[in-house]
């Protein structure tokens, strides 16, 4: 350790660390689909370029974040089916 520094420094934070890059959604907006069928319902928000989308029934149990073009790509698959039970 350099003469003077702090052991108590934090280290530098990584340009991937979790405070940085995690977008804070705070409008969720629930799908139309879920309206007419509440056992499966979704939420979906957007922050800074991303989307959030989370089970309703239990928003604390984690979400899928993903950039615009995995959006798209989620989007398309689910308006042919692919996620149909």
């Amino acid at each position: 350790m350099t003469p003077g520094a702090s052991s108590s420094a934090s280290p530098p934070r990584s340009p991937n660390s979790p405070t940085r890059t995690r977008p804070m959604f705070t409008h969720w907006r629930k799908s139309s689909k879920s309206l007419h069928n509440p056992e499966q319902c979704v939420e979906v928000a957007t922050a800074r370029g991303k989307y959030g989308i989370r089970d309703s029934k239990n928003p604390d149990t984690g979400m899928l974040i993903l950039n615009r073009y995995q959006w798209a790509e989620f989007l398309n698959a689910a308006k042919h089916g692919r996620y149909n039970p």
